[in-house]
């Protein structure tokens, strides 16, 4: 289509990513990336009339350099760092893969010609089994308090049954906050110890957990009137459906309970990868437990695994200690 102009481009790209069934978070950011940078083409631009030139031009914006935008926006209220550029990066790209199947661009001028910036990779530190113990019990019981008699006091909090398995799915199956907030119970098996979750890209796969898991989860539901669509984990105060942020304010004030700096869903997700390598399993169930694509991550994994294994060797070794 000739002549499209930008703003209405972005509708239709908020469409198809509707029907697409991506997550409601990847809607929300590209959204973001996608309202930006229409203020800072103008929304009356021609899709046709943006150079890469234009491209590089917003991401520089963003990332703190003196630009000339072409909307006559401001100066951002912030520099943004470069994961955040980075995603900026695969929004855009995403969007005039979409323009060009939809012969709504020319050509494609992001990919092969604007390279994202490099980001340095984070330290994964999973949970000690200390720290597992201490956030189970932080399910079960409120923080201490002074009594008037100068005791310690603590009371069984009400979501203990559903905060427990919640853990517990987690660390047993290494699953994301999205897909743990959007498990149905007819997803469940809890005879056969497994669950079919919607992943990333809309891509189902199937996850295994134990039989404690399972005894918790059965524990959980059993104190609600539930059927085959209805969410496994809900609020209490209003019964619905957990979303991927109720479970992060969660998981990060069960951590404040139990004295743990650094808690947050997605690090049970490195913990079981990681005891997972380290009890013996291979990398790749690992990989198609966890729904990743490839092996560069469970890689990483692997290579904390080995090195905890040095470690552990270098302080057991009987030649090392006796001889």
């Amino acid at each position: 289509m000739v002549g499209l102009r930008l703003d209405k481009a972005i509708e239709g790209f908020e469409l198809h990513l509707g029907a697409e069934r991506r997550s409601r978070h990847t809607i929300r950011d590209y959204n973001t990336t996608l309202r930006r940078f229409v203020n800072f083409c103008g929304a009356d631009t021609l899709v046709d009339q943006i150079t890469t030139a234009d491209v590089r031009a917003f991401l520089a914006h963003w990332s703190g350099a003196t630009v000339t935008p072409r909307g006559g926006i401001d100066r951002p209220a912030r520099k943004l760092s470069p994961k955040s550029i980075k995603n900026m990066h695969t929004a855009l790209s995403s969007f005039w893969s979409w323009m060009v199947r939809e012969e709504y661009a020319p050509d494609h001028i992001i990919t092969g010609r604007i390279q994202p910036p490099r980001v340095a990779r984070s330290n994964i530190e999973p949970f000690s089994a200390d720290e597992i113990k201490r956030m189970l019990d932080a399910c079960n019981h409120s923080g201490a308090w002074e009594t008037r008699y100068n005791g310690n006091a603590r009371y069984f909090r009400p979501t203990a049954f559903r905060d427990r398995a919640i853990v517990m799915f987690l660390l047993d199956t290494g699953c994301r906050a999205s897909e743990v907030a959007n498990l149905l119970v007819g997803d469940l098996d809890l005879k056969g110890n497994n669950a079919t979750v919607l992943g990333k890209g809309s891509k189902k796969r199937e996850v295994v957990f134990g039989p404690k898991t399972g005894s918790a989860l059965f524990r959980y539901l059993a104190t609600r009137e539930v059927d085959g669509e209805s969410r496994v984990f809900v609020t209490r105060s209003t019964g619905r459906p957990m979303k991927r942020e109720n479970l992060l304010r969660l998981i990060t004030r069960m951590g404040e309970r139990a004295g743990i700096k650094g808690a947050y869903p997605h690090k049970f997700r490195h913990t079981f990868a990681i005891n997972y390598l380290r009890n013996g399993g291979d990398i790749y169930t690992l990989q198609a437990q966890l729904g990743h694509s490839s092996l560069d991550m469970v890689k990483r994994y692997l290579r904390i695994a080995g090195a905890d294994v040095r470690r552990v060797h270098k302080r057991a070794s009987p030649v090392e200690n006796i001889l």
